[in-house]
């Protein structure tokens, strides 16, 4: 909200260093001085100088010196606009400590008073402790409050907000929990839930608050995916790809979309729809190996090896020490045949990946078959 008020500030200055005074009569003095000086440099006497400046004036070519004026006068309106405002800030900040140690919270405005000095504390800038900081103040005056206006929704949702960004996410989920139930039903604060809910484990509730959400904003598709996810979690397959497929139908087109719609559809059954949609995968995320690994995958399932391998040399070339591209690699090849080849590409995956368990698998495989 206040950004503006940490940004640094215009630095109209750099081709007039000299002209840093804010008095009018000053200044403008000072301009004359700068042309002046300009015209002796040029070889002109003090006297013809003086006269020419006037002439200036007078004949009304000093424009460019009144550009200067009104952008010296607008630079140091912002400037005292922005120190005004920064003031104002650290008043209101100043009232709210007052209150704080007085414990006095009694009266209507207090939980306004609180959220915007909560909103202010959050917008300013600093380090990653001096945020932190300001975060553990901005809970104590939430919590204070909260207990004094045990029924102030909007109190709630914010403490919820401040706790997770101080990574109390069990505390977060209670306060949004409380918040929803007092009044705040939003589509946000369902998702917000949501994700709390998943994180903890707990799909079936994840799921019952994106559904709430998905009811307060059917046209978001982003809440379709979350929902979707949930009901992959809790095995639902069939009620999973319904809200996977009507996510891409409002506009989803992400490559993480279209995998997890290819995946539902190969686990259903519809190879052809799964096709199409690890196809999209591929096109919406042209940079990235994941989307051909999966379809080299598929390809290899089908007995489509020549084409698996087209894909996976096409993952390579994106990310040249890709593991998985490296193993699949190294699949594909025994499954047509070529063993030598094989016994080669598994050596190079042990030699750039020691840690693969699956690597040195494949390696011990190919030389055994070998003797």
């Amino acid at each position: 909200m206040f950004d503006e008020l940490s940004a640094p500030p215009e630095t109209f200055d750099r081709e007039m260093p000299q002209r840093k005074t804010t008095k009018p009569s000053l200044r403008s003095e000072l301009g004359d001085s700068v042309r002046i000086f300009g015209m002796i440099y040029g070889g002109m006497e003090l006297s013809e100088a003086k006269a020419a400046l006037e002439r200036e004036r007078a004949e009304g070519h000093n424009a460019k010196l009144q550009q200067w004026e009104a952008e010296r006068a607008a630079f140091e309106a912002n400037q005292e606009a922005q120190s005004e405002r920064r003031t104002r800030h650290l008043q209101l900040l100043e009232t709210a400590k007052a209150i704080s140690s007085q414990m006095a919270f009694a009266h209507a405005d207090t939980a306004t008073l609180v959220l915007m000095v909560v909103r202010i504390m959050q917008s300013m800038q600093g380090t990653f402790n001096e945020r932190q900081r300001r975060l553990g103040v901005a809970e104590r005056l939430l919590r204070r409050e909260a207990q004094a206006r045990p029924d102030n929704a909007r109190l709630r949702e914010h403490l919820g907000a401040t706790l997770v960004s101080l990574g109390k996410l069990e505390d977060a989920q209670r306060q949004y929990e409380l918040a929803r139930q007092l009044g705040i039903d939003s589509a946000e604060v369902n998702t917000i839930l949501g994700l709390l809910y998943m994180r903890s484990g707990n799909s079936t509730y994840g799921a019952e608050a994106f559904l709430r959400a998905t009811e307060a904003s059917p046209e978001d598709s982003r809440l379709r995916e979350h929902l979707g996810a949930a009901l992959v979690a809790l095995g639902e397959t069939e009620g999973a790809l319904r809200q996977y497929e009507l996510a891409r139908r409002l506009g989803g087109d992400s490559a993480e979309l279209h995998t997890i719609l290819g995946m539902l559809y190969m686990q259903s059954g519809d190879r052809t729809e799964g096709l199409a949609a690890l196809l999209n995968a591929a096109e919406a995320d042209p940079g990235s190996p994941e989307p051909q690994l999966n379809l080299a995958r598929y390809r290899l399932e089908t007995g489509q090896i020549r084409q698996a391998r087209k894909r996976i040399q096409r993952a390579k070339r994106l990310a040249p020490e890709d593991l998985q591209a490296s193993l699949l690699d190294v699949e594909a090849l025994m499954m047509l045949g070529r063993e030598d080849a094989a016994r080669r590409a598994a050596e190079n995956v042990v030699k750039h990946h020691p840690e693969s368990i699956e690597g040195r698998r494949l390696l011990e495989k190919l030389k055994s078959d070998g003797t």
